[in-house]
């Protein structure tokens, strides 16, 4: 299993906000397969955050190949990196992740 990137990163969120963040892994699930369930992990790629796993709020939602995660209490300055981990029905794991940024509102 190795790390993919998805190319580009979500919009900067405000440390106010809770929101709803997704990846698709339409290109990893073959015709026939399915996720059976979704893991999620958040953590500091730049900036200082002593917890930044509790930023994730809730468990994850699946639809189709979506995989989505609730995320909350972003600190200003901060760039996060969260990760999907897919368990697909075959038992292939596929992982994907992306960035988000902590900016205060201006």
């Amino acid at each position: 299993m190795s790390d993919a990137y998805v190319g580009a990163d979500w919009d900067d969120i405000d440390p106010g906000e809770t929101i709803l963040l997704g990846l698709n892994f339409a290109d990893d699930v073959a015709t026939g397969d399915s996720i059976s369930s979704a893991t999620w992990t958040c953590s500091v790629a730049s900036g200082v955050d002593a917890s930044p796993s509790s930023r994730i709020s809730g468990g994850p939602l699946i639809s189709g190949t979506l995989v989505q995660i609730m995320v909350t209490g972003m600190l200003p300055g901060v760039l996060y990196r969260l990760q999907a981990y897919a368990t697909l029905a075959s038992g292939q794991i596929v992982t994907l992740y992306s960035h988000v940024a902590c900016t205060p509102a201006s």
